[in-house]
C-alpha cells in the first residue's frame, strides 16, 4: 500500500493523530494540545542558538495563526506526522508548531523504510508551505531516538539545513528515590534536609486546579519579574492544560501564604518543568529546590521515566549567552543525572512561489 497525508485541524477529534501520539517512544509533553495553545499566547525565544540562526519574533502574538495536523497514512495505519502552524507576524510569515521548532511524531514500531517514506511526504508539505507563504524556513528539534537522526532531519540537512547540539538536563525516574536523591549536588540536599519547617508544597491536578490558579500566577510572576511579561491568556492555557490532565502545579505555601508556584506538563512518559513565578522576599528559603523536589516526586508517582529540568548552557558553545543564564543551567545540572543531547535542524529557506492570480497567493 502506498503511504498518503491525511489532515485535520482539530486533534482531538482526530483518531489518527490520537493512535500516533500513543505509539510516540518520546511523547514530548509540550507537544500536546494544550500545551501548544499555551505556548501559542507566549513566544519563548531560542537563546542559545548561534547568532546566524537565531531568529526573534516582532510581537508576543500572531495577528493570524493557521494550525494543521499531518499525518502520514499507509493502508490505515499513522506512521508519522507533524502539528504545525502557519503563523502570520506583522513582520512576516513563520511555519513552527505554535511557536516552538516542529517536532516528528512517529510510530515507534513502525519500519524504518516506511518511517523514510513518511518523512518525504512531510518534507514535501513544509517545503510547499515555506515557498507558498515566503516564511524563512522552519526548525525541527530531533530528539535523536536510538541515538540516530530521524529521516526527516536527514532530509533536511541534505537540502542545504544546519543542525546544532541542543542539551538538556532530564532525571531518570526510573531508579529508586533513594538514588535520584543520591544523584542530587551536595548543597542541593543539603537545602532539601534543612527547608523551612512551614514551608508546604501542594500539588495541585486535573481534578483541584480551579481558574484562580492563574490569577496566582499573575500575580506571582509579576511581582518576580516587576512588570507583565506573560500575558494573562498564557497563564490561563496553563491552567487549562492542567484541567485537560496535561500537567500539574506545585504550589508553595509559606504559614499559611502562597508564595511560589510552578507548572509541570507531562506524558505518560515525560515530566517536564515548564515555568515558575515566587514572590523574591522567599527565595533564600531554598523555595526553588524544595519545589523542583516535590514536582520530581509526583512525577515519579505518576509513572514517567524521565524528569526534564530544562535547557543546559556551555561556557565554550554558548560563550554569547547572558551570564544570569549559565548560573541558572548550573542550578538544573545539581539535581542529577545527566545532560542529554538533541538537535536543532533548521531547514535552508526556500525561494518563494511565484505570485498567482494577479499577485495574490491562493492556498488549498
Amino acid at each position: 500500500m502506498s503511504i498518503s497525508l491525511h489532515h485535520t485541524a482539530d486533534p482531538d477529534g482526530d483518531d489518527l493523530w490520537r493512535r500516533l501520539w500513543d505509539a510516540d517512544a518520546v511523547q514530548p509533553p509540550y507537544y500536546q494540545p494544550g500545551e501548544l495553545l499555551a505556548a501559542a499566547r507566549h513566544f519563548q525565544p531560542v537563546y542559545y542558538l548561534p547568532g546566524h540562526l537565531r531568529y526573534e519574533q516582532s510581537g508576543d502574538l500572531p495577528v493570524d495563526l493557521a494550525p494543521e495536523r499531518l499525518v502520514a497514512v499507509e493502508d490505515g495505519r499513522p506512521v508519522a506526522g507533524l502539528a504545525l502552524t502557519v503563523e502570520r507576524h506583522r513582520g512576516g510569515t513563520r511555519i513552527s508548531c505554535y511557536g516552538r521548532p516542529l517536532y516528528l511524531v512517529r510510530d515507534s514500531t513502525a519500519g524504518e523504510d516506511r518511517v523514510a517514506a513518511a518523512a518525504g511526504l512531510l518534507h514535501g508539505r513544509l517545503d510547499e508551505l515555506v515557498r507558498r507563504h515566503g516564511a524563512p524556513g522552519y526548525h525541527l528539534r530531533d530528539f535523536l531516538a536510538h541515538g540516530r537522526l530521524s529521516p526527516l532531519s536527514e532530509r533536511v540537512l541534505r537540502d542545504g539545513g544546519q543542525a546544532v547540539p541542543y542539551f538538556t538536563q532530564v532525571i531518570d525516574l526510573r531508579q529508586s528515590p533513594e538514588a535520584i536523591r543520591a544523584g542530587l549536588r551536595d548543597n542541593h540536599r543539603r537545602i532539601l534536609r534543612k527547608r523551612t519547617p512551614q514551608l508546604r508544597m501542594r500539588v495541585v491536578g486535573p481534578d483541584t486546579v480551579r481558574p484562580d490558579h492563574a490569577d496566582l500566577m499573575v500575580r506571582l510572576h509579576r511581582i518576580m519579574r516587576g512588570s507583565t511579561v506573560r500575558s494573562e491568556a498564557y497563564w490561563r492555557a496553563v491552567v487549562e492544560s492542567v484541567r485537560l490532565g496535561e500537567g500539574f502545579l506545585v504550589v508553595a505555601e509559606d504559614a499559611e501564604r502562597e508564595v511560589a508556584v510552578a507548572h509541570f506538563a507531562t506524558s505518560t512518559r515525560m515530566c517536564f518543568y515548564s515555568t515558575a513565578a515566587h514572590d523574591p522576599a522567599h527565595k533564600g528559603a531554598g523555595l526553588s529546590h524544595v519545589l523542583l523536589w516535590r514536582a520530581i516526586e509526583h512525577a515519579k508517582e505518576l509513572g514517567c521515566a524521565g524528569f526534564e529540568v530544562g535547557d543546559r548552557i556551555y561556557p565554550g558553545q554558548h560563550s554569547f549567552v547572558p551570564e544570569k543564564l549559565h548560573g541558572i543551567s548550573h542550578f538544573k545540572a545539581g539535581f542529577g543525572s545527566a545532560a542529554t543531547v538533541r538537535m536543532d535542524v533548521l531547514s535552508a529557506a526556500a525561494e518563494p512561489d511565484p505570485p498567482m492570480d494577479g499577485g495574490h497567493r491562493t492556498d488549498d
